[in-house]
């Protein structure tokens, strides 16, 4: 079973360090620096 992850951050000054650290496991991973106020997560899609 292949196992995908989403790593997600939504300020400037977040880093997705601690989420990539708990995500080792997974064989593929999608990562995103973008605003929760936008709608567009064109990763989170794919």
């Amino acid at each position: 079973m292949t196992l995908i992850g989403y790593d997600r951050v939504s300020s400037v000054g977040q880093t997705l360090d601690v989420q990539l650290d708990k995500l080792q496991r997974c064989d593929k991973i999608f990562q995103e620096k973008i605003s929760r106020v936008s709608d567009k997560r064109p990763q989170l899609q794919a």
